[in-house]
């Protein structure tokens, strides 16, 4: 950890953020109201999840649901903003 701090960054493998998440306190009790800590580590987890159950690579899952959702994004307004 010693390393991250002193902005010596890495990419590490699921298995590694796994160990050291299980070694970190929570920064609120489970079920405190009104409070929540987001991090990268909560995505990275989400995006394994996702892996495993739809059986596909992350990037092939965001790809499809960019391509073929309503996330779809036109660069032409359907209707003229001007008649």
């Amino acid at each position: 950890m010693d390393h991250l701090l002193a902005s010596e960054d890495e990419a590490w493998p699921l298995e590694k953020t796994i160990a050291q998440v299980k070694q970190m306190k929570p920064k609120y009790p489970p079920g405190q109201q009104g409070k929540a800590n987001y991090g990268n580590t909560n995505f990275k987890l989400l995006g394994r999840v996702l892996e495993v159950v739809m059986i596909q690579p992350l990037h092939d899952i965001l790809t499809s649901v960019f391509r073929n959702s309503i996330c779809h994004v036109s660069s032409r307004p359907s209707k003229p903003y001007l008649t």
